[in-house]
């Protein structure tokens, strides 16, 4: 398992591929905005679902096309105007709007068992004159490790 916290920013540039694959979920949250560019083709891929949501509104614009398509029924829009088949078509009568799942995406754990950062005190400074003193009265100024000079 990894747990990562990164307190401010994280950037990554690769100039190759860039793959993953995750065999559980994968859950994204973000408090601000999200924007993904592609540079040719963006493609997503469910196997039952997918579920736009917006609080205000939903824009997808097209160059030259955009087609809804669901069984055998289709709605296009392109240049030649606004195509409608189907095999029955209600205007304004029977039927209503579907609804998507919604989020339902668990938050990620931080990373636990980590104690807060202690400050330590400065170390305490040794005057010259207090070094000479101890080497005159033969005290040594630094303790010598007991393990220095053991063999394991």
């Amino acid at each position: 398992d990894q747990l990562t916290q990164i307190k401010h920013n994280q950037h990554l540039t690769v100039e190759g591929e860039s793959r993953e694959a995750v065999t559980g979920e994968q859950v994204l949250s973000i408090e601000g905005s999200l924007h993904v560019k592609a540079g040719k083709v963006w493609v997503n891929e469910a196997g039952t679902e997918i579920h736009v949501k917006a609080g205000q509104k939903v824009v997808i614009e097209a160059g030259s096309e955009i087609t809804v398509k669901a069984g055998g029924s289709f709605v296009k829009v392109d240049p030649a105007g606004v195509h409608l088949s189907g095999a029955l078509v209600n205007l304004n009568s029977g039927g209503s709007a579907g609804s998507g799942s919604g989020f339902g995406g668990a938050m990620p754990a931080l990373p636990g068992g980590l104690e807060p950062a202690v400050t330590l005190a400065p170390p305490q400074t040794i005057s010259y004159q207090a070094l000479l003193q101890a080497e005159q009265a033969n005290v040594p100024a630094v303790k010598v490790c007991p393990l220095a000079g053991a063999t394991s």
